[in-house]
């Protein structure tokens, strides 16, 4: 059967801490730094690629964009850099789901459905389309 998740209780707690742990701080961390950082910051420009050709780099849009959305402003998001507004949601889910996996004391692993090499290759090509399609998007509407 084709499952999407598996979930199982390991014998020790400290099995689904090392499973889980480093993806849950590493997202949490994500998501609390652009709640954390207040939206007043979000015209800065820290990029050394805009700065040596004033065009937009492949990621730029993306940490304002975050900042943005952690705060409630969803239109400018979808204005500035639509693609952020997946990559955020995706990061949430992956957060809840190592959260959840945490104070339940139960390993989450994805599925077969999830795992099998063409998903894995097919979801590594849309995420870089994806990211692909956002810098045109950005560098056709002049977005800085």
């Amino acid at each position: 059967m084709w499952r999407l998740w598996r979930v199982e209780r390991p014998p020790s707690r400290w099995d689904v801490v090392g499973h889980h742990i480093a993806l849950f701080l590493v997202t949490g961390g994500i998501l609390l730094a652009s709640f954390v950082v207040r939206p007043e910051v979000i015209p800065f420009r820290a990029c050394v690629f805009f700065r040596l050709t004033g065009h937009s780099c492949i990621s730029c849009g993306y940490t304002r964009a975050f900042i943005a959305m952690a705060h409630g402003n969803w239109h400018y998001v979808l204005h500035d850099c639509p693609a952020a507004m997946l990559l955020y949601i995706l990061t949430a889910v992956v957060f809840a789901w190592n959260a959840a996996a945490l104070a339940f004391g139960v390993t989450i692993e994805p599925g077969p459905l999830l795992t099998s090499r063409g998903v894995k290759w097919g979801g590594a090509i849309v995420l870089i389309v994806l990211v692909l399609a956002n810098w045109v998007y950005r560098l056709s509407m002049g977005l800085t």
